[in-house]
């Protein structure tokens, strides 16, 4: 079923005082929708840049939200394009382009790099482990927490999901990381692209074959991932290599979990996906004029079972919104901030204690 937002009642009573923790990975956000619009150019119908772009400069807030207000943000700037966000019991983690910040309670910080790691997404905790989505080479790794080392890590050109696209011509593309498997694709007539040096290669947006935006750890224990290019939400064993799909319909999306619901916001309709009903952004008020007609929920996350909040780009706002009440608000934020990621900050993390570990 599809439901609108605009159809609900709007209220700043329904949700109290929110304490968040977010990931801003630029403070241009104009230059990032105009490199959206011109990717619609791609003869290969997938958003993303098409060759290397230079980092931006951005920045970690901590910040509060009360009576429909934004009524106190803490910001470190000059990040390198900060993206990823979580916090468990006793660790805090920041993905940024390519390594991830552990900071640690009475332990440590740690500073993880990996040669496969590329344009880091996001990251997720479980009692045990760090999860990581190295998007810019579709894959996903595990880091142990107890022995502080990489155990798990899963490629989905390994297990069949390696056809990109060519953004100038539109032609298949297949992607490997071995000779071998590059001469058996030559043989049968598939055009590759080896990908052998990962500290040196890039592989832009739009030439990836998955896409991998975002993991998180379900009830079961398995991993959740969204595929953009695919428009899928997938369950994927790290132990076994199987996959199975979970979510289908979806345009651009980013943030599948599967934590008190099964969700994942399709990002470019402008739809977030909560146990099979679709809440619609379009026709909310206050979007930017070069984004007419044009829809774009970076990630949504639940506050409780009811309650969830997302980070609307093109409105330059976040917005709350209860399933069971069918009420909703807006709460604007700076309009250069392209926020990417956020967390409720329930826990008490202080940035002030740590900027100098960023």
């Amino acid at each position: 079923m599809n439901k609108r937002l605009v159809d609900f009642q709007r209220s700043s009573s329904f949700y109290g005082k929110i304490d968040l923790l977010c990931t801003i990975k630029s403070f241009n956000v104009r230059e990032i929708r105009k490199r959206y619009l011109d990717s619609k150019s791609n003869k290969n119908n997938r958003t993303g840049a098409v060759e290397r772009r230079a980092s931006a400069k951005g920045g970690v807030c901590q910040l509060s939200i009360s009576d429909g207000k934004l009524i106190q943000h803490e910001l470190i700037t000059d990040l390198v394009e900060p993206r990823g966000v979580i916090h468990g019991q006793s660790v805090t983690a920041f993905a940024f382009e390519r390594e991830v910040l552990l900071i640690q309670q009475d332990k440590e910080t740690l500073r993880l790099t990996h040669p496969w790691f590329s344009y880091l997404h996001s990251v997720d905790l479980s009692d045990t482990h760090l999860l990581v989505a190295s998007s810019g080479f579709d894959c996903i790794f595990e880091f142990d927490l107890l022995t502080n080392r990489f155990t798990t890590e899963w490629f989905a050109w390994d297990h069949g999901i390696d056809r990109a696209k060519d953004p100038e011509t539109g032609e298949d593309i297949y992607l490997c990381r071995t000779g071998e498997r590059q001469e058996e694709y030559n043989k049968a007539g598939k055009t590759t692209l080896l990908i052998d040096d990962p500290v040196k290669q890039i592989l832009p947006t739009a030439k990836r074959a998955a896409f991998i935006n975002s993991v998180s750890y379900t009830r079961n224990n398995k991993v959740l991932a969204t595929f953009f290019h695919e428009g899928k939400v997938y369950e994927i064993d790290l132990h076994s290599g199987e996959v199975k799909e979970r979510i289908a319909g979806l345009n651009s999306p980013h943030g599948g979990f599967d934590k008190h619901k099964l969700m994942a916001t399709s990002t470019a309709s402008g739809q977030v996906w909560i146990e099979g009903d679709f809440y619609d952004f379009e026709g909310l008020p206050n979007k930017a004029k070069e984004m007419e007609g044009m829809e774009w929920v970076q990630n949504t996350i639940s506050l409780n079972k009811s309650t969830f909040i997302s980070i609307d780009s093109n409105r330059s706002a976040f917005v709350i919104f209860d399933i069971d009440k069918n009420l909703f608000d807006m709460i604007h934020f700076d309009q250069d901030w392209a926020v990417q990621d956020l967390i409720p900050n329930t826990f008490g993390f202080n940035l002030k204690e740590h900027k100098n570990e960023f």
